[in-house]
Parts: C-alpha cells; sequence; structure tokens
C-alpha cells in the first residue's frame, strides 16, 4: 500500500471524528470532492464516489474554477496527492 494512501485511510479511521465521508483531496493539477470509497480498495489508488472536479485556473492551488466536472467514480493515483481533508456532505 502507498504510504500516502495508508495516511488517508488512518486519518478516515482514527482522527475523522465527525465521520464525514466526503474528501476534497488536491493535486497538482485539480481538486476533487467526493465520497471515500473504502471497500475493495485498490494498491496506490484513492477512489472517490459522486467526484466533482475543479481544475485549477492559476498556478494556485488556492483558486479553482467554478465549474466542476461531476464524475460517477474517480480514482486518484495516491502518488499525485499533495492535500487532502474530509469535509461535511
Amino acid at each position: 500500500m502507498d504510504k500516502k494512501q495508508a495516511i488517508i485511510k488512518e486519518v478516515f479511521s482514527k482522527n475523522n471524528t465527525n465521520a464525514y465521508k466526503t474528501i476534497a483531496v488536491f493535486t497538482k493539477g485539480f481538486k476533487a470532492v467526493g465520497e471515500y470509497y473504502t471497500e475493495h480498495a485498490l494498491d496506490k489508488i484513492v477512489s472517490l464516489k459522486n467526484a466533482k472536479v475543479y481544475s485549477f485556473v492559476s498556478n494556485c492551488e488556492c483558486e479553482t474554477n467554478p465549474a466542476a466536472k461531476e464524475i460517477p467514480w474517480l480514482n486518484i493515483f495516491a502518488k499525485d496527492i499533495i492535500a487532502f481533508s474530509f469535509v461535511e456532505n
């Protein structure tokens, strides 16, 4: 299992005190928000159900395009994740 993937799983199971299932994941190219999928997880992949993907409008991860593309399933290589947070639905 990828180290980043293991950390995300650990935070989800141990430190997610509000039991949020929605996760915001940041990569260098986009932000994705969706339901964190833990059943039948694949090695080195973080899967999101009912994901919304926001592209960055500049080189700053803080400035996302307000238009989102909705994707039923999104698989992200764990090595590409630079930040994440569990959020309210």
